[in-house]
């Protein structure tokens, strides 16, 4: 009796037809006998449409928050500036809870 490995028992199992044959010829056949089926590139198209638009929009959406952010740190930079101009001109000596947050 000739020995198999455990992927050609799998194969077997899956088809039994095959029993007998040589894992290589399986194969072989498998290969030659191959239809590819039209519905399948279809709705790999379409797919990739809708993969197309939704990478299109969250890029959308990641420009717009990188520029919400840039505004936000301008502005907290423009805050910091202010309170170190506050306490030169007054002697006291401030410090905003973004400065000490960021420390």
């Amino acid at each position: 009796m000739v020995k198999v490995g455990a992927n050609h028992r799998k194969r077997i199992m899956e088809f039994p037809e095959w029993r007998g044959r040589s894992l290589f010829q399986s194969e072989a056949n498998r290969r030659k006998n191959f239809q590819p089926d039209v519905r399948v590139k279809g709705d790999l198209r379409l797919v990739n449409e809708r993969l197309e638009k939704e990478n299109s929009s969250l890029r959308t959406e990641n420009e717009e928050m990188r520029r919400s952010l840039n505004e936000a740190n301008n502005l907290i930079q423009r805050y910091e500036n202010l309170i170190v101009q506050l306490s030169r001109k007054t002697g006291v000596k401030l410090t905003s809870s973004v400065s000490t947050a960021r420390q």
